[in-house]
């Protein structure tokens, strides 16, 4: 991969298809939204290990999922 990337000529082409493929709104969106959802398994993992205890709360699941498809437009 090392030696595609230095026989690359268009240094710029490259930057940009970084940019757009890591940096941009949509990808920074999508990937707030991977974070959160990886947080919000943890926090349910968390709960289930102590059996007396409720869940994860529906309202901040719900919360959670309308502000994201708002955010990500």
């Amino acid at each position: 991969m090392r030696d595609a990337l230095l026989k690359q000529g268009n240094w710029q082409q490259v930057a940009d298809r970084q940019r757009q493929a890591f940096f941009s709104p949509a990808a920074s969106a999508q990937q707030s939204k991977r974070q959160m959802d990886d947080m919000l398994k943890a926090l349910d993992f968390m709960c289930n290990l102590q059996p007396d205890k409720p869940q994860a709360p529906v309202s901040l699941l719900l919360s959670y999922t309308r502000d994201a498809s708002c955010n990500s437009e």
